[in-house]
């Protein structure tokens, strides 16, 4: 192959140095001598290399072979630093030669179990030809090194080379979500549905990328249901449903929906019927039926009791027994199967937290989301644990993801405007509780803490029309007549200001306020009255 290789490049008169066909037999004292007078031609240093690699399969000494490995890459270098010379002046003609080379090189590097440097090599080649089968090849080296972004961009060239290629798209997929690139992983899989639509992987793909980038639970509900006409028969629509229920806290439809697939699936399928079951137990959990929940995940673990996810759930039904005991040795047994299980260290953090131990449960929690980009109740828990602890700047980077993540939801708005009131910054507060109540127009809270932030802005007109919208509501607290005191006390009404302090003193924080402003209000009168 190396002389039809060189005879080929001579053919094309492609280097410019005279060419000389040598057989892999002749001598390396030959090639030496020809190296000697000819130090600058890259095919003598890439003839001997493949001399040196040819005679490693007739020795069977390691020292020798280590040697033998060694030289032959030295000639590797030399040569693929020479074709590259030649290559930068021609540009086009020595890319044979260059590819030839450095996969030599590369191939070595691996055999010798030394995969890095074989990506070093493939990088290098392609620093010059963006050949495809090199593409594909440093790619897979970098998913075996568990390296996935770093193969997207050569996914993504592979991809560019042929955008029919469906097995590209799906590989860019792959590596795209596991490097947690959910949004651009989510629209590559689009992508390849306008290829081939209707395909069952590319389907479960789709579903499992809009769990992952936290879509809206009803978004998702919606797309499982068009799909089940054309694909009911196929359980990974049934499972994205089931899923989107229980994240939807509709436990009930999810109950159904699993309990309806637990009935056609058959016995032997191990997998669909401890998934479906798993699924079932976290609606049950929901229900708050511990008891069958219980029964459920001990018969899943009779079936995989090596299953991390199955031993979590049980933890979480022990935690919520309560009996902390049996919850922690059960998240310390997942955890020894599986040392990224999201569900563990979730269990993880709340028992940590039980036990106030807040650093080691913001860490469970972290490492929770970090094994699930879904993980979404790590993230809030996450953000509770900065709150609690006053660290209102990074719990303001956290709440900021969340609502990058889930720009439809409320609370996230709500809590990142009580963080910016707790740092005295009302009107970026004001701002956050206005896009609150555009979501959810009548939400006690968001009025209530709206009211609270006009009032620190002296707005206290627009603060009494909020937290009288509160009683209009009929979802009044003691704590909205006490802050409704407040704002008269502020205005100087004090008649009115008892009035609401009074109705608020029935919880005893308010007590203490109410009867201060009733004796003011009394000197207020005495005082009239002299």
């Amino acid at each position: 192959s190396i002389r039809h290789l060189t005879f080929s490049v001579c053919q094309r008169g492609a280097f410019p140095l005279r060419r000389t066909v040598y057989s892999l037999a002749h001598s390396l004292s030959d090639i030496d001598k020809q190296i000697q007078r000819s130090p600058t031609n890259p095919e003598l240093h890439f003839q001997k290399a493949n001399l040196l690699l040819s005679s490693l399969d007739t020795t069977h000494n390691e020292e020798k072979q280590s040697k033998l490995r060694e030289e032959a890459l030295a000639n590797l270098e030399k040569s693929a630093e020479l074709f590259g010379q030649a290559y930068d002046a021609s540009k086009e003609q020595e890319t044979d030669w260059i590819e030839e080379c450095y996969t030599t090189m590369a191939k070595l590097y691996r055999r010798q179990g030394e995969p890095e440097k074989a990506v070093e090599s493939y990088q290098e080649l392609l620093e010059k030809v963006p050949l495809p089968g090199v593409l594909l090849e440093v790619s897979t080296l970098l998913i075996q090194l568990s390296r996935p972004a770093e193969a997207v961009p050569y996914l993504t060239k592979l991809r560019d080379l042929n955008p029919r290629n469906v097995s590209a798209h799906i590989r860019l997929y792959d590596c795209l979500y596991s490097s947690r690139q959910v949004f651009p992983a989510l629209s590559c899989i689009d992508k390849a549905l306008e290829l081939l639509p209707g395909n069952n992987q590319l389907l479960e793909k789709k579903i499992h990328a809009m769990f992952g980038t936290c879509a809206a639970e009803n978004e998702i509900i919606d797309f499982c249901e068009k799909l089940l006409p054309t694909h009911g028969s196929h359980f990974f629509v049934h499972f994205g449903l089931a899923k989107a229920h229980v994240l939807n806290s509709d436990f009930s439809k999810a109950l159904a929906v699993c309990e309806d697939v637990l009935l056609r699936v058959k016995e032997k399928d191990l997998e669909n019927r401890t998934l479906f079951l798993k699924m079932k137990t976290r609606a049950l959990i929901g229900l708050k039926k511990y008891g069958d929940a219980l029964e459920i995940i001990n018969n899943v673990l009779t079936l995989t009791p090596n299953s991390a996810e199955a031993h979590a759930l049980k933890g979480r039904i022990m935690f919520l027994i309560p009996s902390q005991q049996l919850a922690q040795r059960s998240c310390s047994k997942a955890l020894s199967l599986d040392p990224q299980c999201a569900e563990a260290f979730f269990l993880k953090g709340d028992l940590d937290l039980i036990e106030e131990n807040s650093t080691e449960a913001l860490l469970a929690y972290e490492n929770a989301f970090k094994y699930d980009v879904s993980h979404l109740e790590a993230v809030r828990m996450i953000a509770y644990i900065l709150h609690q602890s006053e660290n209102y700047e990074q719990e303001l980077i956290v709440l900021q993801k969340l609502i990058s993540l889930r720009p439809w939801d409320h609370n996230s708005y709500l809590a990142k405007g009580l963080a910016l009131a707790n740092t005295e910054q009302y009107e970026e507060a004001l701002e956050a509780y206005d896009k609150a109540l555009e979501i959810e127009p009548d939400d006690e809270e968001g009025l209530e803490r709206r009211g609270d932030a006009l009032m620190h802005l002296g707005r206290h007109q627009e603060a009494i029309l909020c937290l009288k919208r509160v009683i209009e509501l009929g979802k009044a607290t003691t704590d909205t007549w006490g802050s409704l005191g407040n704002i008269y006390l502020d205005l100087d009404c004090k008649k009115e200001a008892v009035e609401w302090f009074k109705k608020a003193s029935v919880d005893s924080t308010w007590k203490e306020k109410y009867l201060h402003a009733q004796m003011q209000l009394d000197m207020e009168v005495d005082k009239e009255r002299e």
